[in-house]
């Protein structure tokens, strides 16, 4: 008898580890006894984050979560500065999650079954960048901890039209490398309607989401010219943030336009073939956009351009997404721009108070090759 209970203990043991092996469980111990978690089951991640309003985040989640804590921080000075000074030798980001500076007040509330959670907030203040702090729990016990940056929800975004782009690096002259000019891409808006651009972005698929042009939080009135110039290099590179104009002298810059430049000395979008979206960071709505392709190709270069131009059309600002509907590119050079026509119409109804478009669909026929070397710097056609 003793024989044939060590036989059966040691086949039940040898049956069990090809059970787990097979199908393989965790478990949790809970109030009302032991939880069995299927081995399908994946841990929540953070699906979506919304900024809705001056006082208002959503966070998503795949699945049902509790929520640990939140801290809400404004992002300040010592966030990656080495040279912030701490009273309490902590590291910068450690005292922001532990609410030690610059903390605003905030509640929250979980709903949608656990994978929606709503934060209240005092009042951000327009682009400025403060960070959420958090902890979630799942209900096999795992933690997620994150962190996610935000800009001072912005109620007032402008209307902004793209009205040429520079796509390639033009070579230097003998007296340009004298002086240290260089002649780069550059990207050229009418503003259409005033506004705050706190929280709007420049995307390129060609680029990659990783080297977005960020936008400043500044006020533009309906009527200017903004020129973004997304390679910071050579003399005469200035952003104008204030009310000087004159600023940048650098190639491509007007002293009746506001010139705005990169942080970054590398290329930037593609030479013939790429789509540009001007996008709402907060909210995810494009503004506008552009696409523009060499001959031949029948489909996007990049998996992102393909996305970029779904994105678009799928909010009524391209008519398709399909690259056929793509302005032309195949002549674009270093000395040639992409310009777009029928701006200069909207310009003259703004000054006569008439209504003008909330949004300009791309139409490939309004966009051609700059017949000039020097494009159309601060005019419209």
């Amino acid at each position: 008898m003793k024989r044939f209970l060590v036989w059966f203990a040691q086949v039940t043991g040898l049956v069990c580890v090809i059970m787990f092996s097979v199908f393989p469980v965790s478990c949790r111990v809970t109030p009302e006894g032991i939880q069995i978690i299927g081995a399908d089951y994946t841990c929540p991640v953070i699906d979506d984050f919304r900024v809705v309003s001056d006082t208002e985040l959503e966070v998503v989640f795949s699945d049902s979560v509790k929520v640990n804590g939140l801290v809400i921080s404004e992002k300040l000075l010592g966030n990656g500065n080495t040279e912030f000074v701490s009273e309490t030798n902590l590291n910068p980001q450690l005292e922001d999650a532990a609410g030690l500076t610059g903390r605003l007040s905030a509640d929250y509330s979980v709903e949608e079954r656990g994978c929606l959670v709503r934060i209240s907030m005092e009042s951000t203040q327009v682009g400025k960048e403060y960070i959420l702090y958090g902890e979630t729990e799942d209900k096999t016990g795992s933690t997620l901890t994150f962190a996610l940056p935000f800009i001072g929800y912005n109620s007032r975004v402008p209307q902004l039209y793209f009205t040429e782009i520079r796509t390639q690096l033009k070579s230097q002259n003998n007296g340009e490398k004298a002086a240290g000019v260089y002649k780069s891409e550059m990207i050229q808006f009418f503003v259409a309607k005033s506004g705050n651009l706190a929280g709007l972005a420049i995307k390129s698929g060609y680029d990659g989401e990783v080297r977005d042009f960020n936008f400043p939080p500044l006020e533009v009135e309906a009527g200017q010219i903004i020129i973004v110039h997304p390679r910071l290099r050579g003399a005469g590179a200035v952003s104008e943030l204030e009310d000087d104009l004159t600023l940048s002298t650098a190639p491509y810059s007007s002293d009746s336009c506001r010139d705005l430049w990169g942080n970054e000395d590398k290329a930037h979008y593609g030479d013939k073939t790429d789509v540009i979206l001007l996008v709402n960071t907060c909210t995810g709505k494009v503004i506008d956009g552009v696409m523009y392709a060499e001959d031949g190709l029948e489909e996007w270069k990049k998996p992102l351009q393909q996305e970029y131009a779904l994105l678009a059309a799928s909010q009524g600002i391209f008519p398709s997404a399909n690259i056929s509907s793509a302005a032309k590119g195949q002549k674009l050079t270093a000395s040639l721009s992409l310009y777009r026509t029928g701006l200069l119409e909207i310009s003259d109804s703004l000054s006569r108070n008439e209504e003008i478009p909330e949004q300009l669909i791309f139409n490939a026929d309004n966009w051609n090759i700059s017949p000039a070397s020097e494009g159309f710097v601060g005019i419209l056609k």
